[in-house]
C-alpha cells in the first residue's frame, strides 16, 4: 500500500495556535504515514510519483529546496549535532555537514581550500596534497603509481620564472626513496632506483609503437645575455653506512628489447644512442676482459669489444701486434674513404681510394693527385706554395718540391720524376731524375739531373749539366752547357762540353763550340775560346766528314805520361814522327831504333830497280784526273824482299832504294868518267903521233 503526501500549496502559519494545530495535523500524517506508506513526497506537479528508493522524495517546476541557514556561530551552537547534519552556513556561502566530529565543507564556498573553476580544481592554499598518505611532505606525495592514460603524448612541466627572468628556469628532478635505518647498522639496505620506461608496442596486426620517455631540460631565454640552457642530471643515491645507494636506470623494457634511449636527440638507433660528447670520471663496460685489454672497434657500425692490444684481434699495438693474418688483418679503411697519417698534428702521408689503384701521398699536406687519377705516388716533399703534384694515371714524384709528373693537356701516364725542384715530367713514361727546373716533354724522354735542360722529343736524353736542349728523337747530350741537338738530329749525341751542336742525323759533337751540322758528321773541338762567335765555331763542311779541331796540336801515343805540348805541330807522336803546322810529315829515324842492320849490293838493288814495272795509274773512288807514278805494293815487295803484307808501301822503303839506286848509278858514274878519262888521255897521245907522222 503507497500512500502520498501531497501538499499543493505552501503552508503558513499565522498564529502560535494555529501553527501546533498544523503541526499536530502534519505529525499525525506522517505516523500514519510511516504505518502504512514507504516514502513521503512533496510536490506541486499532481503528475509526478514518488520515487521508492527515497523515504522523502521534494520536486517542484519552480522551486527549490533550502537547507537550514544559519552563522558560523549559530552551526557551532548547535548541541550534540547529528552525523550528516547539513546545513548552510552564511558567512562563507557554503554547505557543511557533520561527520560525527566535526564540521565538514561539503562544496563550493570561497575559504581558499579546494576551488572548482570551469573543468579545473585547484587550490591557492600554501598545503600539500597527499594520496594515500596522510600527512604530505611535498605538494603532491602519493604511495603508488601513476599512470598517464593514453589520448596523446603525456609531459611533466616545470613552470616558468614567474617575473620573466630570461636567465633562470626551474629545474626538475627525479629522485628515488633514500634507504631508511642506521648509519652502521647490521643489515644493509638498498635505495630505491629511479626508473624511466618506455611504453610497449602493441598490436599483432597493425602493431603500433610504444610511448616514448623525453626528459627535456629547460631552454636559455631572453633576447640578450649568455645565459646557459639547463642541463639532465641522473645520479643514484649515497651509499649511507651499510646500506646499497639507489640506482638510476635509463633501460628499455627487459622484455622488448625494441625500446631504445636517446640523449641529445629524440631518433635513437641503438639502447643507448648519445649526440654528442659523453664525460665520465669511471668506465666499466659489462663485457668480459682481462686486465690491459683495450676497447676496440669491430665493424663499421661502431660495434666495439675488449681486446688484447697486439694480441691478433682488431687493433694495432704500438709495440707491434703478434698472430696476424696476411689478407686478413689489414691497417687502413674498409669503404670508399681515404687514410690519412698525421704527425704533430698535421697530414703527413694519404692513401685515396680508387677502384683501378689506390693513390699513395706523402709529405706536405698540400701535395695532391689531380681529380679522376689513380695509380699515382707522391713520395713526400713539398711545402707551401711549392707542392708537388701528379696529373696523370700511374704519376710517381719521388720528392724535392714544386715537382709534376703529367700534364693537363697530354695523356701523359706513367711519368717520373725522382726528386729535385721545379721539375716537370710532362709526357707518358718520361722521367727525371732530380735537378732543378728540368723537363722531358716527349715520350719516354729522360732528363737524369742539372739544371734548365730539355728533353723535348721522344726517347731524347739529357744527362746533365745546364741549358741543355735535346729536340732529336733518341738524341743524346751527356752533360756539359749550352748544348743543343735539332730537330731530325736522329740518334745525335753531344757527350759534353760547351755550346757544342749536331744538327744531322748520327751527328756527334765534342769539345768547344763544335758544330756537326750534317748527317754522320764527326766534329771534334779542342780550344778555349769562351766568347761564342761564329768564327770561334769549328763547323762540319758535308755528310760523314771527321773535324778535328787541336788548338794546341794533335799528340797521338801509344804510352802513359805526360804528353808534350807542341803548340807548332798540327800532329806529333810518341814515336818521334810529326806532321807541322806548314803540312811537312817527318818519319822518325833514330839510330837507337835500329836493329838488324846489314850491307846492301847497290848495283843490285839498281837492277833491281830497274827491273820494276813502273806505271801510271789512280786509286779507287778518287776525283777523276787524278793519278800517281810508281811499282805497286806487292811488286815492290816481291823484288826487294820486304816483309809487307804486299799491299802497302811506306814512305821510307821508296826513298831508301831511291837513294840506293843513285848511290850505284853514283859509282857506275865514277867509273865510267875514269874510263872517260883515261880514253881521253889515250887519245891525246894518238892524235899527238899522228900529228907527228903528218909533218
Amino acid at each position: 500500500m503507497e500512500t502520498n503526501l501531497r501538499l499543493k500549496q505552501p503552508l503558513k502559519c499565522t498564529t502560535m495556535k494555529t501553527s501546533v494545530i498544523i503541526l499536530l495535523a502534519l505529525m499525525f500524517v506522517l505516523m500514519t504515514n510511516v504505518i502504512v506508506s514507504q516514502n513521503v513526497t512533496i510536490t506541486d506537479d499532481a503528475n509526478y510519483s514518488a520515487d521508492n528508493s527515497a523515504m522523502l522524495d521534494v520536486k517542484s517546476l519552480n522551486k527549490g529546496l533550502l537547507i537550514p541557514r544559519m552563522s558560523v556561530v549559530e552551526r557551532d551552537a548547535i548541541s550534540l549535532p547529528a552525523t550528516g547534519l547539513l546545513v548552510f552556513v552564511t558567512n562563507d556561502n557554503n554547505y557543511y555537514y557533520f561527520d560525527g566530529a566535526a564540521w565538514k565543507q561539503f562544496s563550493g564556498g570561497s575559504d581558499g581550500d579546494w576551488i572548482i573553476s570551469g573543468n579545473n580544481l585547484y587550490s591557492a592554499l600554501p598545503g600539500n596534497v597527499g594520496i594515500g598518505v596522510s600527512s604530505p611532505q611535498e605538494k603532491l606525495e602519493i604511495a603508488g603509481n601513476i599512470r598517464l592514460k593514453e589520448g596523446g603524448d603525456r609531459s611533466i612541466f616545470v613552470g616558468e620564472h614567474p617575473n620573466g627572468d630570461p636567465h633562470c628556469g626551474y629545474n626538475l628532478s627525479l629522485s628515488a626513496g633514500n634507504s631508511a635505518g642506521f648509519f652502521f647498522g647490521p643489515t644493509s639496505y638498498p635505495g630505491g632506483e629511479l626508473m624511466l620506461k618506455g611504453g610497449t608496442g602493441g598490436g599483432l596486426i597493425n602493431p603500433g609503437k610504444g610511448g616514448d620517455v623525453k626528459i627535456t631540460a629547460g631552454n636559455a631565454g631572453g633576447a640578450q645575455g649568455s645565459a646557459s640552457g639547463g642541463h639532465v642530471c641522473a645520479w643514484g643515491g649515497l651509499p649511507l653506512g651499510n646500506g646499497n645507494p639507489g640506482n638510476v636506470i635509463l633501460a628499455f623494457n627487459g622484455f622488448e628489447p625494441w625500446g631504445k634511449v636517446a640523449i641529445g636527440h629524440a631518433l635513437p638507433g641503438a639502447e643507448l644512442d648519445v649526440l654528442g660528447k659523453t664525460k665520465t670520471n669511471d668506465l666499466q663496460v659489462a663485457s668480459p676482459c682481462s686486465p690491459g685489454d683495450v676497447l676496440t672497434a669491430i665493424d663499421i657500425n661502431g660495434n666495439a669489444v675488449w681486446q688484447q692490444p697486439g694480441g691478433g684481434g682488431n687493433s694495432w699495438n704500438l709495440n707491434g701486434n703478434v698472430g696476424t693474418v696476411p689478407g686478413t688483418d689489414f691497417l687502413g679503411t674498409a669503404d670508399n674513404t681515404a687514410f690519412q697519417v698525421h704527425v704533430n698534428n698535421n697530414r703527413a702521408f694519404r692513401i685515396e681510394p680508387h677502384y683501378t689503384s689506390p693513390n699513395l701521398i706523402g709529405g706536405y699536406l698540400g701535395n695532391f693527385v689531380g681529380v679522376g687519377i689513380f695509380g699515382a705516388a707522391i713520395g713526400g716533399g713539398g711545402t707551401s706554395g711549392y707542392v708537388n703534384q701528379v696529373l696523370d694515371n700511374y704519376g710517381v714524384v719521388c720528392g724535392g718540391y714544386q715537382n709534376t709528373a703529367g700534364d693537363d693537356t697530354y695523356d701523359a701516364y706513367a711519368a717520373t720524376v725522382s726528386g729535385g725542384s721545379g721539375n716537370t715530367a710532362g709526357h707518358r713514361y718520361t722521367s727525371i731524375g732530380g735537378g732543378h727546373m728540368n723537363t722531358a716533354n716527349r715520350q719516354f724522354a729522360t732528363v737524369a739531373g742539372g739544371s734548365y735542360n730539355t728533353a723535348h722529343h721522344q726517347f731524347a736524353t739529357v744527362g746533365g749539366g745546364s741549358n741543355n736542349y735535346c729536340k732529336g728523337d733518341a738524341g743524346t747530350i751527356s752533360g756539359g752547357a749550352a748544348n743543343k741537338i735539332g730537330v731530325d738530329s736522329y740518334a745525335a749525341a753531344i757527350p759534353g762540353g760547351y755550346h757544342n751542336s749536331a744538327y744531322g742525323m748520327f751527328s756527334f759533337a765534342a769539345g768547344n763550340k763544335a758544330k756537326a751540322m750534317h748527317n754522320g758528321s764527326v766534329v771534334i773541338a779542342a780550344n778555349s775560346a769562351t766568347w761564342v762567335s761564329p768564327a770561334d765555331s769549328v763547323n762540319s763542311g758535308g755528310d760523314e766528314q771527321m773535324v778535328l779541331r787541336a788548338d794546341g796540336g794533335m799528340f797521338i801515343t801509344n804510352t802513359g805520361g805526360i804528353a808534350p805540348y807542341t803548340p807548332n805541330l798540327l800532329i806529333n807522336t810518341s814515336t818521334g814522327a810529326f806532321l807541322s803546322d806548314a803540312g811537312v810529315w817527318t818519319n822518325a829515324f833514330d839510330e837507337g831504333n835500329i836493329t838488324g842492320r846489314e850491307s846492301i849490293d847497290n848495283n843490285d838493288i839498281l837492277e833491281k830497280v830497274a827491273s820494276l814495272e813502273i806505271l801510271r795509274w789512280s786509286l779507287k773512288n778518287e776525283p777523276e784526273g787524278h793519278s800517281h807514278i810508281g811499282p805497286t805494293a806487292s811488286e815492290l815487295n816481291s823484288v826487294f824482299g820486304l816483309a809487307n803484307d804486299g799491299k802497302s808501301i811506306t814512305t821510307l822503303d821508296p826513298a831508301g832504294i831511291a837513294l840506293t839506286a843513285i848511290q850505284a848509278l853514283y859509282q857506275q858514274i865514277e867509273q865510267k868518267d875514269a874510263q872517260i878519262a883515261d880514253l881521253e888521255r889515250r887519245l891525246q897521245a894518238l892524235e899527238s903521233v899522228m900529228t907527228a907522222c903528218d909533218k
